[in-house]
């Protein structure tokens, strides 16, 4: 089975519909080697970028907020303005560290 469709599978099982913005965004979010923290304008970018890809900002950021509320991301706030999501549900030290010493 190739990634769009587990995404799509898993998408579904989650009550979400698989459009085509948010495979793409699955394709951005969940096929690297490692995981990655992002902000919602990064991530914007980020598909413009790899893609070739125009994904409105209100559709990446309801898909982000949808995502995190289902479990496959975390949010990670840094002061009230500012916040980073994360596709390593597990781990928020690494990353808290790594802002820290930036």
């Amino acid at each position: 089975m190739n990634n769009i469709n587990i995404y799509k599978e898993k998408l579904r099982e989650s009550g979400l519909r698989p459009t085509r913005q948010r495979l793409k965004i699955c394709e951005v979010l969940f096929s690297p080697e490692k995981t990655f923290h992002f902000t919602i304008n990064d991530l914007t970018k980020i598909i413009e970028e790899k893609l070739s890809e125009k994904i409105s900002l209100a559709t990446v950021y309801n898909t982000i907020h949808a995502f995190k509320k289902k479990g496959y991301l975390k949010e990670i706030s840094i002061n009230s303005d500012k916040s980073y999501f994360d596709t390593n549900v597990t781990d928020t030290i690494t990353f808290l560290t790594k802002i820290q010493m930036s």
